[in-house]
């Protein structure tokens, strides 16, 4: 671990040399052997859904840094401007399973689930004025701002009313996908 530390001084560094650092890192911890372990042991009990979690956490670990190399390529920048985008894009990190049976629970978002036979919907946050996600307004463009940079062939982010307007078509899924109850 000091190791790792010292080779992260403050100083800048690249993304592709930060990359290499933190592999280095990992190869020592032996931490690809232990995945393969994993995974050798999930296919001898035959749970060939941890299977394909282990390998699909594996591979997005590795999609992550190469993205990372790829974006920031050359620009030296600090441990912690590294740290802060690696726990952005874990935040996001989603991994995606074929479901095993029919009777089963799901988690996920509603802007990325596509089960349209639900039985039971439990909307968290719902209550707490967390679902749909509040619109963030403190954006420095204005909705015509974007309206003439996209007339203008410059596609930005949905502004306002589009966000309201898919904040209602979430709601509406949500609300109408289950057969039987929506908590």
């Amino acid at each position: 671990m000091l190791d790792l530390r010292n080779k992260l001084q403050d100083k800048p560094i690249d993304a592709a040399e930060f990359t290499r650092i933190i592999f280095d890192f990992l190869n020592k911890l032996g931490v690809r052997e232990k995945i393969s372990g994993w995974i050798e042991g999930a296919i001898e009990q035959k749970n060939y859904a941890a299977v394909e979690e282990h390998q699909q956490f594996f591979s997005r670990l590795i999609d992550v840094f190469d993205e990372l190399a790829e974006v920031f390529g050359t620009n030296k920048l600090s441990r912690e401007d590294f740290l802060s985008i690696l726990n952005c894009a874990f935040s996001q990190l989603s991994l995606r399973f074929i479901p095993p049976s029919l009777d089963e629970v799901l988690v996920g978002s509603i802007e990325r689930s596509r089960h349209p036979d639900l039985k039971a919907v439990f909307l968290i946050g719902a209550t707490q004025r967390e679902f749909p996600t509040p619109v963030n307004y403190d954006t420095i463009l204005t909705d015509d701002d974007r309206l003439t940079a996209q007339s203008a062939d410059f596609p930005l982010t949905a502004g306002t009313r589009q966000t309201l307007a898919q904040r209602q078509y979430l709601a509406y899924i949500a609300f109408t996908r289950p057969r039987s109850f929506c908590m």
